[in-house]
């Protein structure tokens, strides 16, 4: 990363660090939570309107944790051959928590996942697992003298209480980043360099791991219609940066650069 690149990717992220709280605030205020013990039910269409501001936030924390990560500096990690490693035996994990390990994973405080979700593909029209849109058949047959009595069609009630735990989790760990970036910074700055020494090992050494936190296409949250244009905006800066700081590296010290 060059110096230009590094006065550009400290000016986006003095600008979109407070955009960010008020994001967070935003979604605070409409599920009617600030601290303390979170309502273990939401309606769903506030969970659901919740959701579409937590996706983007998300987003836009992942990539400044990243550009902080990437103008600090990256750690230097040895990763060891393993000549017996079988791709098959990895799963994937859950999302990290930090805490005291004698707790229930439920009780720890969730963290600020480091990678993008990837996207997903819609399901063929043929799949069997596909929900028929209606249950009352199209064409039907019916004897003389036969009585057919319709489904009552089910409805979907927008008030309805659903689980949100996992809504408050996500939110809480946005909140605790804004309060102290600097350890999902660490953190970021750890799994690149990861990333970095298990790209170095052969291929047939190599474990399955993501090569970017960023996911192809368009960030998560991003909407080119009916969007914020400000979070869609700040989302595609910040994209732009940050798959820029991945492919130049970090920046150069100028002792570095004297010495070269």
């Amino acid at each position: 990363m060059d110096q230009a690149l590094a006065s550009e990717a400290a000016y986006c992220a003095r600008m979109n660090w407070p955009r960010l709280r008020a994001l967070v605030a935003q979604v605070c205020a409409l599920v009617g939570w600030a601290s303390g013990p979170a309502p273990a039910q939401l309606p769903a269409c506030v969970r659901l309107a919740a959701l579409r501001l937590i996706r983007p936030a998300e987003a836009m924390a992942r990539r400044l944790v990243l550009l902080a990560a990437m103008m600090d500096g990256l750690p230097e990690v040895k990763i060891s051959a393993d000549p017996g490693l079988d791709p098959g035996s990895f799963s994937a994990r859950p999302g990290p928590v930090s805490g005291d390990p004698g707790l229930r994973r439920d009780e720890r405080q969730a963290l600020l996942p480091l990678t993008d979700t990837l996207p997903g593909f819609p399901r063929p029209h043929n799949d069997q697992r596909r929900v028929p849109d209606a249950e009352v058949p199209r064409i039907r047959r019916m004897e003389a003298g036969a009585t057919w009595t319709p489904p009552v069609q089910g409805t979907r009630d927008a008030d309805r209480a659903v689980e949100a735990a996992r809504t408050f989790a996500r939110l809480s760990a946005l909140q605790s980043l804004l309060e102290d970036p600097a350890p999902a910074a660490r953190r970021m700055a750890r799994r690149l360099a990861r990333s970095a020494a298990m790209g170095a090992l052969p291929p047939a050494h190599r474990r399955p791991v993501r090569v970017t936190p960023l996911r192809p296409g368009w960030p998560p949250g991003y909407r080119r219609r009916g969007g914020d244009p400000l979070i869609s905006g700040a989302l595609a800066e910040l994209t732009r940066l940050a798959r820029l700081a991945l492919e130049r590296g970090p920046p150069v010290s100028a002792a570095a650069q004297a010495a070269s």
